[in-house]
């Protein structure tokens, strides 16, 4: 019986779906992180009187924002609200209008700093992993090689109704701490294979 061709699609699949898996944990602390930063940039523009103000008039007085734009020592950010708030007509109808501007002592630049330096780094930690997954992906030809050379991978090809023919796995793991990024268990192979 031949092995299930790994086309580009297929690649693309197991690629995705490996990294949603990935840095979860940390991807969600620092949109929870953007959406404190941005309601407190939103409570610095509009102090609790002028809120209590807007809320009083009807919903749809003030257009709705689900992001609001700041400058935190000239550096320009749209910051994700976590649910919509009122803001004044006339920003509301400027997207690129900031909000708020902040020098370089106020401490949301501080904050805004650290936040935008760990994201950064994520996403560099990301695009790395993404790189490796994807250069495995692209070694194998077939669904056998790939469960050969990355045996952890495949209960993820069972969750994507990919058959797997394999029964023994000739190598070890790619690597370890690879696998728990992706959260792949180290023993998936012998449980895929039972």
């Amino acid at each position: 019986m031949a092995s299930t061709k790994l086309t580009n699609q297929l690649r693309e699949r197991i690629h995705v779906v490996l990294m949603d898996r990935a840095y979860v944990e940390r991807r969600v602390e620092l949109q929870e992180r953007e959406n404190a930063l941005a309601l407190a940039v939103y409570n610095h523009a509009y102090d609790k009187e002028t809120q209590a103000k807007m809320a009083a008039l009807s919903e749809n007085f003030f257009p709705q924002c689900n992001a609001i734009a700041a400058e935190f020592n000239e550096c320009f950010h749209v910051c994700e609200l976590p649910d919509p708030k009122p803001v004044s007509y006339d920003y509301g109808r400027h997207y690129r209008r900031c909000l708020a501007q902040f020098d370089g002592d106020h401490p949301l630049t501080h904050e805004y700093e650290q936040w935008k330096k760990e994201s950064d780094q994520l996403d560099e930690d990301i695009n790395k992993l993404a790189a490796e997954a994807r250069a495995i992906l692209s070694s194998c030809g077939t669904v056998k090689r790939l469960c050969e050379i990355w045996p952890e991978v495949c209960p993820l090809l069972n969750e994507l109704g990919i058959s797997i023919e394999q029964k023994k796995c000739l190598l070890p793991a790619v690597r370890k701490d690879m696998n728990q990024l992706f959260k792949l268990p180290p023993d998936a192979f012998a449980e895929a294979a039972a």
